[in-house]
């Protein structure tokens, strides 16, 4: 049963890496920024999580 749920994460991590590689310009500037396709909320959404783990830690 691992090894059937585990084969499907390693699946499920390529496939999204297949889709986000014919989306993305290939450039460095994309790899950095997301081509600044972020919005704002999940920019928010990051920078809260990055100011909770600092408490963690």
């Amino acid at each position: 049963m691992e090894l059937l749920v585990f084969s499907f994460f390693i699946f499920l991590f390529l496939f999204v890496g297949r889709l986000s590689l014919k989306h993305s310009n290939a450039t460095e500037e994309d790899y950095l920024t997301g081509n600044r396709s972020f919005g704002r909320v999940l920019i928010a959404l990051s920078a809260g999580a990055l100011t909770l783990s600092s408490f963690l830690g």
